[in-house]
Order: C-alpha cells, then structure tokens, then sequence
C-alpha cells in the first residue's frame, strides 16, 4: 500500500515538472569582429528587439601583454608533441593572471561597452579559481561591473587598489 502511494505521488510529482517545448525560439547571432565599435552597428540593426550582448574576456575585452602563459601561447603549446608540452600550463596561466599582465584590446573599449544600453554579460572560460584576478584586471582598467546583490562575501570578491605596481608586503597578509 505504501509502495503504491509513493509510486502515484512520485507520478504526479515528475508530471508537475514537465512543459511544453518552447515554440518560436528567438534567434541567435553570432558575430566575430575586429573591433569592438562595430558593436553598436549591429545594436542599432537589433533595436527595438530583445538583446543580450555576450562578450568573452580574453581576447575581446582584455589580453595579455606577454605570449609566455597567454591563450596564444596555450594554443602553441597543444601544437607540440606530448613530451615537449609545459606540464604545468595551468599554473603559469594563473600567474599570468594573478601577475596583471593583462592589457585592453583597444583602448576605448572599456567608455564603449560602459555606454551601452543592452543587457550584456561578460564570459569567460576560466575557472573560479581565476576570477579575482579576472575581476582586478577589469576593474583596474575601468569596465563597470554589476554591483553584487549578495550580502556575504565569497573568497573570490575582491576591492583592490591597482594604481600601483610596486612590491608587495607580505608581512601584511
């Protein structure tokens, strides 16, 4: 009797959770530019439409000042046979990060993405381990970022000063 109960509950439970599939999905447009003031070409064709204005990080918004440990010299390292790959890519990536080497891809970049009026959402493929450093390094170069909307803090927010580069005292930490 109790296996019955449970069986018809669990039915009706799982059938609450079904929908409908989404009829007239929304298209999407994926474009590749060269710089980024041809964004606002493309908003100005989509205006009066839904948008959501994604873009990635590395390479779009920022990249790295130096080829040793940037996603250039990751993808050279794939191209080398198994024996001569670094071993510990990852590592030097995360001082690449961690380092600040990073630089803007042009420099209005930041005014431009700042000023635009769309939903937007800036993706990355690194990992959470990462994003302190990702979160420093656009900060420090002046792009806005939503304010988080969570009352605790995590280990990854961060409120650095980078107007300097100078040592750092560890004696403080």
């Amino acid at each position: 009797m109790i296996a019955r109960i449970f069986v018809i509950s669990a039915l009706a439970f799982l059938s609450a959770c079904s929908s409908m599939p989404r009829q007239g999905t929304a298209p999407s447009i994926v474009d590749e530019v060269k710089d980024l003031n041809a964004i606002t070409t493309a908003l100005e064709a989509a205006k009066g439409k839904k948008t959501l204005l994604v873009l990635d990080i590395d390479d779009t918004l920022l990249t790295s000042a130096v080829f040793f440990g940037s996603d250039a010299w990751y993808e050279w390292d794939k191209t080398l046979p198994e024996d001569q790959r670094v071993s510990c890519k990852f590592d030097l990536i995360a001082m690449n990060f961690e380092a600040g080497t990073q630089v803007l891809t042009q420099p209005d970049a930041p005014a431009l993405v700042n000023g635009l009026t769309v939903d937007r959402l800036m993706l990355t493929s690194r990992g959470a381990n990462y994003r302190g450093g990702t979160i420093r390094e656009l900060k420090q170069f002046g792009y806005q970022l939503p304010v988080s909307t969570r009352q605790t803090r995590t280990r990854f927010d961060v409120d650095v000063d980078r107007s300097h580069f100078g040592p750092v005292d560890t004696s403080q930490l």
